[in-house]
C-alpha cells in the first residue's frame, strides 16, 4: 500500500495514480509543469497548500430551541440557503469568520441577503473536509429549504452524523451524491422530522460500519419512497423508531438489511399508515430485546411475514401489530415469547384478522394483558386455553370487541394478581358458554363493562367472586338481553363508588337477588335496574333499610332516586338507540320524509333520529340527528335552515330550555314546547345533547 502525498488516500502497490485525486504514486512535482525535483521542505509547503481544510464542527444541544451558526450571534431559524462555495482567500467577504477546526483562517462563513432570504455560504479555495463530529451539523435550520454542496464537501472522513440534518422542517431537496459514507457509525436522527423532503437517493450509500439508525427517518412524512438496497448493516444494533411516522411512503425496500446485531426495533415502522409493501421475511432478531409497536399503525398492510422472526430474547411486544387494520393474514405460530413481560395492545384493532394461532405462546412472564385482542371483530377462533396467567396484573379490555368468537376456554386462567378487568368480555356477543369458574378476584378493583352485551349468555357463575375490593361495577352486566340466571348475593359492595347501569337491559333476567348489597351515600345507581326483569318482579322486597352509613335498597326504590338520566353508547347512534329505548322518548321518533325534504337532509345522512313538531304531521318544522350533525329550523322569524355539526355541538358552552325552547349556545334547536303536538320532556332532549356532547369529548 501506499498513500497519496496529496490527498493521503490509500492505494494498493499496483496502482500507479491515486484512484481518488489522480495524482502518480512517484510525483512531487506539481502538475507537469515542472521535470525538476523538489525539495523535500517544497512538497511539504505544496501538501499543505494542496490539503483541503477541515470544517470545525458546530455540535449544538438537542434541546436548544434557537441555535446560532457556527458560534456567531447569527440564529440557525434565520437562515434560508445553505451553500458551499470556492473563494480567494485573499480577497474574503466582508463580515465573515473563521469556521475552519485548525482556526487557520482556510475556511470562512457569511451570510447575505439575496432574494431567496438569507443565504448562509461557506467558502474555501478548494473545497473543505466534513469534521468527523458531524453531529447536529445542519440542526434545527428550520427555514433552509435547499442546501448546495457543489462537490466542494468530502464526508469521507464522517464518524459521527447523529443529527446532521434533524428539524430541517422546510428541506424540500437533498442531494447526497457523491457523499461517501463508509466511515460513518452513528446516522440516528440523521433527518429526524425532515417533514417537506419528497425524495431522497440513498441508493449509493455505504453504510458498512453504522451502527445506530435510531429516528434515522423519523416524521419524514411527504417521503414516498426509499431504496434502501444499498445499505449494508451487518453492523447495526438499534434501529428504534427509524421510519416513525414516514406517512406518505408506500414501499420501504429493506430486504437486504442485515439485523444479526439489532438489539432495537421499537416502533421500527409505526405510523407508515399508507406502506403497502414490506419484506421483512429475512430479518434475524434473535437478538433483539423489544419489539413494541414495530408495525403499529401500518394499516394497509395485508400480509407481513414474520414466520422466521427469532423472538427468544424479547422482552416486550407491546402494540407490536396494533391497529394494522387491513392485515388479512400474519403467522406468529412459531412465536418464542418465554420472556415477554408485556403484551398488551399487541393486537389491537386488527380487525380483518379471521385466524391467529396463539396456542404456543408461553406467557408465565406477562404481567399485562389488557386490550390484547381488543377490535379483533373478525376473529372466529382464538385458541387461549393453554395461557399462563400467574403474572398478569392487568386484563382490562383484554377480548373486547371479539363480536364473532363462539367460543373462548378461558377456564385455566390463573387472575390471583388481577387488579383490572374492566371491560374484559365487552361485546363477546356471540359467546353461548362462559366459565370463569377458576377466576380468583381477590385483588380486582375495576369490574366495570366486564360482561356488557355478552347477548347470547344465558347463564354466568360469578358467585363466587370476592368483590371487597372491587370499586367500579358500571354496566358489568349491561345488556346481556338473554341471561336468565345470576347469583350475586354474595357481592361485597361496600367500596364500590360506581353501579350505574349494572344489570340494565337484562330483559330475561326475571330473579336477582341484591339484599346484601350496602351502597354509600355517594354512590352512582343511576339506571342500575333499567329494563331489567328482576326490577319488575315481585320476588324483589319493597323497602329501604339503614344501617350505619350505609343504606340498601331494591330496584324500585332506586328508580326513585334516579333524578337525571345520562344516555350512554360507544356511537352518536347508539345513544340516539339508548335514548328511544325510554318509552317516554318514543314519540320524539315520529318525522318522516316530509321532514327530511323540509330540513334538505342528504340520501348521504344517515339519520339517528327524526321529529315531527308540525300540527297534523305536515312535516314544517322539527329537526333530525344524523351521523353528520343536527339539522333542524330557526322557531323563529325567517325560519331558515340550521345545520349545526358534531364540531360545533362539541364546543358548545351551554345546552338548556330557554323561553319555552331546546337550545344550544342561543340557537333554538328542537321545539316550543308549550306549542308542541306531544309532551315529550324538552329536558330530556337537553340530556341528550348534553350526552352527546360528553361523547364527542372523549372520542374526537
Amino acid at each position: 500500500m501506499w498513500k497519496c502525498i496529496r490527498c493521503e488516500k490509500e492505494n494498493q502497490d499496483s496502482t500507479e495514480k491515486c484512484i481518488n485525486c489522480g495524482h502518480g504514486k512517484t510525483m512531487d512535482y506539481t502538475g507537469h509543469r515542472s521535470v525538476s525535483r523538489l525539495r523535500p521542505e517544497m512538497t511539504e509547503t505544496w501538501k499543505k497548500q494542496k490539503e483541503k481544510p477541515m470544517l470545525m464542527a458546530d455540535d449544538v444541544e438537542d434541546d436548544e430551541e434557537q441555535p446560532a451558526v457556527f458560534g456567531s450571534i447569527l440564529l440557525r431559524q434565520q437562515i434560508n440557503k445553505i451553500e458551499f462555495v470556492k473563494i480567494d482567500l485573499k480577497n474574503v467577504p466582508t463580515g465573515a469568520w473563521d469556521v475552519s477546526a485548525n482556526r487557520d483562517r482556510t475556511i470562512w462563513a457569511w451570510a447575505s441577503r439575496e432574494e431567496d432570504g438569507i443565504i448562509l455560504q461557506i467558502g474555501s479555495e478548494n473545497g473543505v473536509y466534513a469534521n468527523p463530529n458531524c453531529q447536529n451539523l445542519f440542526w434545527r435550520y428550520r427555514n433552509v429549504k435547499e442546501i448546495v454542496f457543489n462537490d466542494l464537501f468530502d464526508t469521507s472522513r464522517i464518524i459521527d452524523a447523529n443529527g446532521m440534518f434533524g428539524e430541517c422542517i422546510n428541506l424540500t431537496a437533498l442531494n447526497l451524491d457523491g457523499f461517501q459514507m463508509e466511515n460513518i457509525r452513528d446516522m440516528g436522527y440523521m433527518f429526524l422530522n425532515c417533514k417537506s423532503l419528497q425524495e431522497l437517493d440513498l441508493t449509493n450509500a455505504s453504510t458498512d460500519n453504522v451502527e445506530n439508525m435510531a429516528y434515522m427517518f423519523m416524521n419524514c412524512e411527504k417521503l414516498r419512497e426509499l431504496d434502501l438496497r444499498s445499505f449494508k448493516t451487518g453492523k447495526l444494533k438499534n434501529t428504534r423508531s427509524m421510519f416513525y411516522n414516514c406517512k406518505e411512503i408506500k414501499k420501504i425496500d429493506v430486504s437486504s438489511f442485515e439485523t444479526d446485531k439489532v438489539e432495537d426495533m421499537f416502533a421500527m415502522f409505526k405510523g407508515c399508515i399508507n406502506l403497502e409493501e414490506l419484506d421483512v421475511s429475512r430479518f434475524k432478531t434473535s437478538n433483539v430485546k423489544t419489539m413494541v409497536a414495530m408495525f403499529r399503525e401500518c394499516s394497509k398492510l395485508r400480509r407481513i411475514d414474520v414466520s422466521n422472526f427469532e423472538t427468544g430474547n424479547v422482552e416486550d411486544m407491546c402494540c407490536m401489530f396494533m391497529e394494522c387494520s387491513g392485515l388479512e393474514e400474519l403467522n406468529i405460530s412459531n412465536f418464542i415469547t418465554d420472556k415477554v413481560e408485556n403484551m398488551h395492545d399487541i393486537f389491537y384493532k386488527c380487525a380483518n384478522l379471521k385466524e391467529l394461532d396463539v396456542s404456543r405462546f408461553n406467557t408465565k412472564c406477562v404481567k399485562n394483558m389488557s386490550n390484547m385482542f381488543k377490535g379483533c371483530g373478525n376473529l372466529e377462533e382464538l385458541d387461549v386455553s393453554n395461557f399462563d396467567t400467574r403474572s398478569v396484573e392487568n386484563m382490562h379490555d383484554m377480548f373486547n370487541g371479539c363480536e364473532k368468537l363462539e367460543r373462548l376456554d378461558v377456564s385455566g386462567f390463573d387472575t390471583s394478581r388481577v387488579t383490572d378487568m374492566y371491560g374484559m368480555f365487552y361485546e363477546c356477543r356471540k359467546l353461548e358458554r362462559l366459565d370463569v369458574d377458576s377466576f380468583n378476584t381477590e385483588l380486582v378493583k375495576d369490574m366495570g363493562f366486564m360482561f356488557c352485551k355478552c347477548e347470547r349468555l344465558t347463564e354466568i357463575n360469578v358467585s363466587h367472586f370476592k368483590t371487597d375490593q372491587v370499586e367500579n361495577m358500571e354496566a358489568m352486566f349491561n345488556g346481556c338481553y338473554n341471561l336468565r340466571k345470576l347469583d350475586v348475593s354474595g357481592f361485597d359492595t361496600r367500596k364500590a363508588t360506581n353501579m350505574k347501569d349494572m344489570f340494565s337491559f337484562c330483559e330475561n333476567l326475571t330473579q336477582l337477588d341484591t339484599s346484601n348489597f350496602y351502597y354509600a351515600p355517594n354512590v352512582n345507581v343511576e339506571g342500575m335496574f333499567k329494563e331489567c326483569g328482576a326490577s319488575k318482579d315481585n320476588t324483589v322486597p319493597d323497602f329501604a333499610r339503614k344501617q350505619k352509613t350505609l343504606y340498601v335498597f331494591n330496584g324500585e326504590e332506586m328508580d326513585k332516586r334516579e333524578n337525571r338520566r345520562h344516555y350512554i353508547g360507544n356511537s352518536i347512534e347508539e345513544i340516539c338507540q339508548n335514548f328511544l329505548s325510554y318509552k317516554d322518548n318514543k314519540s320524539i321518533n315520529n318525522g318522516q320524509g316530509k321532514v327530511r325534504n323540509t330540513l334538505n337532509i342528504s340520501d348521504s345522512d344517515k339519520i339517528y333520529l327524526i321529529h315531527d313538531d308540525s300540527w297534523f304531521s305536515r312535516g314544517k318544522n322539527g329537526f333530525a340527528i344524523t351521523d353528520k350533525g343536527i339539522y333542524t329550523k330557526y322557531l323563529y322569524y325567517d325560519k331558515s335552515k340550521v345545520f349545526i355539526p358534531w364540531e360545533m355541538l362539541k364546543k358548545a358552552k351551554a345546552i338548556d330550555v330557554k323561553n319555552n325552547s331546546v337550545r344550544i349556545d342561543e340557537i333554538a334547536i328542537a321545539f316550543n314546547y308549550k306549542n308542541s303536538r306531544d309532551n315529550s320532556n324538552p329536558w330530556e332532549l337537553v340530556r341528550l345533547f348534553d350526552s352527546i356532547r360528553a361523547f364527542l369529548k372523549r372520542t374526537f
